[in-house]
């Protein structure tokens, strides 16, 4: 079979949400990183650092399963992430009420780090999608996001 007679039905990639999204996540994330570079740290775990600030305001314990359900992503993916915090004694781990689960909190150097890199957030979310559409942008992925909740 042909390469020309493989590809005649295939759709372009770009007429794709789902491609978009992926393709415009990837570049925010190398954006974003390379904004964080002074802070040793990457978008992911300062996203989840700022998680773990905001549900220890609204929870008496917060678990590694509260992060990944705030976060959106897997419980392996939260794990990993969490034990690199850890090693930058950003969080502790503890065994919670739960003992099937882990208590996360977060120190005081978490804290600070989570406050500075919010800044800088804030400042590259302006920056890489600009300020004329970021409101707008920003009611729709929400919305594209609760439907799938």
């Amino acid at each position: 079979m042909s390469t020309d007679q493989l590809f005649v039905n295939a759709p372009n990639p770009e007429d794709f949400a789902g491609f978009l999204i992926w393709q415009l996540s990837n570049k925010w994330e190398k954006y974003v990183n390379q904004q964080l570079k002074e802070f040793n740290t990457s978008q992911g775990e300062c996203f989840h650092l700022i998680s773990i600030l905001q549900l220890s305001a609204r929870l008496r314990e917060v678990t590694q399963v509260d992060i990944a359900r705030v976060t959106g992503g897997s419980m392996m993916n939260t794990s990993k992430i969490l034990k690199s915090l850890e090693k930058k004694q950003w969080v502790t781990r503890k065994t919670a009420s739960d003992p099937r689960a882990k208590k996360v909190e977060i120190t005081e150097a978490g804290i600070a780090i989570a406050k500075d890199t919010a800044m800088v957030l804030g400042k590259a979310n302006e920056a890489f999608f600009g300020e004329n559409h970021t409101k707008e942008l920003i009611a729709v992925l929400q919305e594209i996001n609760q439907n799938h909740s």
